[in-house]
């Protein structure tokens, strides 16, 4: 089962991207970007919280533990 730091960076990678150069120098510029990070913060915030929940709750079950057995293949 993943850890709760590389889901965050999974989801973090869909919503933000790997990367973004921003370049200029300007208050309004500024404001925009600031705000439209703001919004995806925000979506970022409440799907964590989300897998958090999900994942303390796998946790609680024993659901890490279980192991799928092989499965054979008949060709």
């Amino acid at each position: 089962m993943p850890d709760l730091v590389s889901l965050e960076q999974s989801v973090k990678d869909r919503f933000l991207g790997k990367g973004f150069v921003v370049s200029g120098g300007t208050a309004s510029l500024d404001n925009v970007i600031e705000k439209k990070f703001a919004k995806k913060a925000l979506l970022i915030q409440k799907n964590m919280d989300a897998i958090a929940y999900a994942y303390n709750y796998a946790v609680e079950k024993g659901w890490q533990a279980v192991k799928v057995p092989n499965e054979k293949v008949m060709a």
